[in-house]
Order: structure tokens, then C-alpha cells, then sequence
């Protein structure tokens, strides 16, 4: 089984408070040939200066020079990306330990899959809250 690297794209606007930590849970456990790339859109609240203090090779970042929306910040990170496998990230959100070696573990398995959706979990007043996705197997059948 080949190994895969994997782009992780993060668009942001206005996140320095919490840039930085969705930023580090891409990382941890990313291996050597992972990007974490963060495409601003537009800040004005000090993300850049935020993301100018890690220091890690496999960090990219873009910034729009015009505000243009979550979606056009999607677009240009998976422009930027060298890998064919794009995971994505809110600026506002974390990876859970081991997302990345997971991602990459299911793919390297699966081939025959193109994409993934999963579930997620929403802190609400200090109580973690699994969203859920609905229950559709890859071939389509519920």
C-alpha cells in the first residue's frame, strides 16, 4: 500500500484567537510530506501576525487582498494544494489526535474512494455533542 500525502486546507477571516490551534491540531501527527495550508480571507484582526509566529515548513499561507467568502478561500487553498487528497478545516474547529494518520490510512486502504464525510462534534456548554452525518455507505445504499 503506497503511501498518500494530504493537504489540509484551513480558510479563515478574523480567527487570530483560535488560528493558531486549529492550525496546530492539523499538524500533530501530519507526516513530513503533509501541507497545512491557510488562506485568509481578507483578516483585519491580527491572523497573519498569528500564523507568522509557528514555525513549521509545512505551513502555507495566502491572503486574499480582497474579502471574498469561506468558499472562494476553499478554492484557492485546493488550487494551492499539491496533494490529490484535500481534508478541510475551519478556522474555529480542530482535528481530533490521530484525524490525519486516520485520513490517510482509509484512503491508502480504500482507493476506489474519491471522497469522505464524517461526523463531528460540537462543544455546547462545555458538553461534547456528536453531530452525526447521515448514514450513507460510499456505494450509495443507506
Amino acid at each position: 500500500m503506497a503511501s498518500r500525502s494530504i493537504s489540509i486546507i484551513i480558510p479563515t477571516h478574523n480567527r487570530a484567537r483560535t488560528i493558531a490551534r486549529a492550525v496546530q491540531s492539523a499538524l500533530a501527527g501530519a507526516p513530513t510530506d503533509a501541507e497545512v495550508i491557510v488562506v485568509d480571507d481578507a483578516s483585519e484582526d491580527g491572523t497573519r501576525e498569528v500564523l507568522r509566529g509557528i514555525d513549521d515548513p509545512r505551513l502555507a499561507y495566502e491572503r486574499l487582498a480582497v474579502r471574498s467568502n469561506g468558499n472562494a478561500a476553499r478554492n484557492r487553498g485546493a488550487a494551492m494544494a499539491r496533494s490529490g487528497l484535500l481534508a478541510f478545516l475551519d478556522s474555529d474547529d480542530t482535528f481530533e489526535a490521530g484525524r490525519v494518520g486516520r485520513l490517510l490510512g482509509f484512503f491508502g486502504a480504500q482507493p476506489r474512494f474519491d471522497a469522505v464525510a464524517d461526523s463531528f462534534q460540537v462543544v455546547h456548554r462545555k458538553r461534547m455533542v456528536d453531530a452525526g452525518v447521515p448514514a450513507i455507505a460510499p456505494d450509495g445504499r443507506a
